[in-house]
């Protein structure tokens, strides 16, 4: 049911009473813009509204925030990238069992099965190789810091200051958030692959690990 006691503002609905159909975006709180929240559809579109709410998560925050850091630098957004999302989220379950207090040794060789992660999530390898991965550690993954880990490491921020980058794919695992940039060329727009990975090639992304951490 919708939150008692609070405003809502919807869009893409026939009604603004129940709810029961997709693509019908609700915004509920004491003001109706602070918080997102998007209905997911009944069986039976016409039923009341038993519609499930979700609060945009930790990976939809941070790149709001991303974005908000590079409006007020004048760069366009990020839109999100299925695929990356995809390989951020592989990423960061791979260092999910490494302590936050470690992140700072963190380097590539513990990627070790980055190409079979690239495979896993059907990308063409090809079109990774101008990108930029960026794991950061933060416990909790406390929001406001985990955007600092951001927006104030000289390392994280020249890349999103660069206007090349057009897309974003963020994904998490416990203490961990991994951003990737992505751009809108053949070399790194991380388009589908054809199923199976080639041995040829070689992989050259940007893999940050220098991290700044707030444990």
């Amino acid at each position: 049911m919708l939150p008692e006691n609070d405003s809502c503002e919807f869009s893409g609905c026939d009604t603004l009473k129940y709810v029961a159909q997709e693509g019908c975006h609700v915004a509920c709180g004491p003001n109706a813009a602070d918080t997102s929240v998007e209905t997911v559809a009944s069986d039976e579109i016409g039923d009341p509204c038993d519609c499930e709410f979700d609060v945009l998560d930790d990976e939809d925050n941070l790149l709001q925030g991303l974005n908000s850091y590079r409006t007020s630098l004048s760069l366009p957004t990020l839109t999100k990238n299925k695929n990356a999302e995809c390989l951020a989220d592989k990423i960061a379950e791979e260092l999910e069992d490494q302590p936050c207090t470690a992140a700072s040794t963190v380097n590539a060789p513990q990627l070790a099965n980055y190409n079979h992660l690239i495979e896993k999530c059907n990308i063409d390898i090809n079109s990774t190789t101008d990108s930029a991965i960026m794991p950061v550690c933060v416990h909790k993954l406390v929001p406001t810091l985990v955007l600092t880990n951001y927006t104030h490491s000289p390392r994280y921020a020249k890349q999103l200051n660069n206007s090349k980058f057009t897309g974003a794919g963020v994904g998490s695992e416990d203490d961990w958030m991994v951003v990737i940039l992505t751009v809108n060329t053949p070399a790194g727009s991380f388009v589908n692959g054809a199923g199976c990975l080639g041995g040829g090639g070689f992989l050259m992304v940007y893999l940050l690990m220098g991290l700044a951490l707030f444990i």
